[in-house]
């Protein structure tokens, strides 16, 4: 299966082994769930998501990040200011000079214990460009040659709008809509109310409201027009994206990756062996014990970001429950900040 989406915020969705979607607007989406599947994304500040074992999430455009929580997974950042988060058992991040790429350690098995997670930005030196890394006790090591990503031209793929086991299912009545069904994909752009999905590998974007998600391998995406929404994801080896200002992006799932950029907003975590990263200029990120929290420094002329920590959450250093920034390279409590 292949989709495409060219629209500015738009969104491309794939839950069919070896599919592919792609994603060409501003800010645009392009999401995968099933084995063997790949997201790209080429429009400025894009996303490709992907919780496929030995899926791909490739971004092509300036300021786009790529994430993953399959198994035997890539990440790439082959954009400008950009980052690749390969955050599953033996998955791998690559990228191109001046990217950032975050990697995790796990222990061997479906269900292994989170060992560390650390950053490094492609330096050409320690970091190589176009070459994949991965993270093997606590040291980062280069495998291969970042296999090369070619985009589909849009003219070569066929557009289409329903597949027998991937939909959109517009929402226009009032709020309480739900997914059980796995392998779905929900979308809401009229209404301002929540989506809940229960299924497995499920795909639920909210324009309008927020999200709950409680399948394992699903991918939520809130992009609000409306500031100040709650998503959360609680399901195991799942991702959140929420890039609407303010608001509060939570997960709790064990191997699940909530990523906040927009602008002013919060990320949580509350389960061990669960990661929150505040990409967004202003955001904050707070975590119990055991969690990796990540922040970001911001150009704030030119809104891209020059520095990405990551502090485990130990109870010295890190407290848990509370809000954390990152400011001149130090993690500092929010309220200080502020």
């Amino acid at each position: 299966m292949r989709q495409i989406s060219r629209k500015e915020y738009g969104a491309a969705g794939n839950t069919e082994r070896y599919g592919n979607v792609l994603s060409l607007g501003y800010k645009g989406v392009s999401v995968n769930t099933a084995e063997w599947g790949r997201a790209y994304s080429s429009g400025e500040r894009g996303a490709a998501l992907n919780t496929g074992n030995c899926g791909w999430a490739a971004v092509s455009g300036s300021g786009g990040i790529a994430v993953t929580t399959g198994n035997e997974s890539l990440a790439v950042a082959a954009g400008e200011h950009s980052v690749a988060f390969a955050n599953g058992w033996n998955a791998l991040a690559g990228g191109r000079k001046g990217c950032f790429l975050i990697c995790s350690e796990y222990e061997q098995g479906e269900e292994g214990k989170l060992l560390d997670i650390q950053v490094q930005k492609v330096d050409g030196t320690i970091i190589q460009e176009n070459m994949l890394y991965c993270l093997r006790k606590g040291r980062w090591c280069q495998v291969r040659k970042t296999p090369e990503i070619r985009i589909p031209e849009p003219g070569k793929i066929h557009e289409q709008r329903q597949e027998r086991a991937v939909f959109w299912r517009w929402l226009q009545e009032k709020a309480g809509k739900l997914s059980e069904y796995p392998g779905r994909m929900i979308q809401n752009l009229f209404f301002e109310h929540e989506i809940s999905s229960t299924g497995k590998r499920n795909i639920s974007r909210n324009r309008m409201g927020g999200i709950q998600s409680s399948g394992s391998g699903s991918i939520a995406v809130q992009d609000s027009c409306y500031p100040g929404n709650l998503s959360s994801v609680l399901g195991s080896r799942s991702i959140l994206l929420h890039r609407a200002d303010l608001g509060l992006a939570l997960a709790g799932g064990c191997q699940t990756t909530v990523i906040r950029t927009g602008h002013a907003g919060s990320a949580a975590v509350c389960a061990e062996g669960t990661a929150a990263a505040a990409l967004g200029n202003g955001c904050k990120v707070k975590g119990m014990p055991g969690t990796y929290l990540i922040a970001a420094e911001h150009d704030l002329e030119e809104g891209y970001i020059t520095d990405i920590q990551i502090r485990k959450v130990d109870g010295k250093g890190i407290l848990p429950d509370m809000y954390y920034i990152l400011y001149e390279g130090e993690f500092i409590e929010a309220w200080k900040y502020n």
